[in-house]
């Protein structure tokens, strides 16, 4: 068992960079300032990814796919109970 693994951290997905001087280092479609997580707030709202793709017309279908899937795999990661300190 490998445990839980991050992405990379200046290119997580093809289409989506994390640069610490931009966005404060949010996670963001490559040459664009939309943020990962705008568009996965679309989503969990109910929004396809091809309702999204029509609100970003600049956006290609595989950048936002793209996003989705960094975003979906940085919750699968997330903790849910922190671990507890001994009193």
């Amino acid at each position: 068992d490998v445990g839980i693994q991050g992405p990379d951290l200046r290119e997580p997905r093809s289409f989506v960079r994390i640069y610490p001087r931009k966005l404060s280092g949010s996670p963001h479609v490559i040459d664009t300032r939309v943020e990962t997580i705008a568009l996965r707030s679309l989503e969990r709202r109910g929004f396809s990814p091809e309702k999204i793709a029509r609100l970003y017309p600049d956006l290609e279908r595989s950048h936002i796919d793209d996003a989705l899937e960094l975003e979906r795999t940085l919750e699968s990661n997330a903790v849910i109970d922190p671990p507890r300190r001994a009193a």
